[in-house]
């Protein structure tokens, strides 16, 4: 019974090793070609990928320096609007209080 048992699986062993053997036969000649053609396009890609992070790099610049004042004005005004809003608040406050003590 072992012997069979040894034979069954030195058979399945075999047909595993010849699967695998077809399937490195079907697939290593495209796998190869496009390992060849990503190591061949990488550089491009890569250049390609540095030269946009550039021109982005250099449009947040030109953007910054076209509307940074404005920017800083609105960040500004925005600070006196709220302690504006803050000092009326305080005065609808400070009358309720007062129309309601009369």
């Amino acid at each position: 019974r072992s012997q069979i048992e040894e034979w069954v699986e030195q058979a399945v062993r075999r047909g595993e090793e010849s699967a695998l053997t077809r399937a490195q036969g079907l697939f290593d000649g495209p796998f190869m070609e496009l390992r060849r053609r990503v190591e061949t396009e990488k550089p491009e890609l890569r250049d390609m990928a540095e030269r946009l992070f550039a021109e982005t790099r250099q449009d947040v610049q030109d953007l910054r320096s076209e509307h940074g004042a404005a920017a800083s004005k609105m960040q500004r005004e925005l600070r006196h609007l709220r302690e504006e809003l803050h000092l009326v608040a305080a005065n609808v406050q400070k009358q309720g209080d007062e129309i309601a003590s009369v």
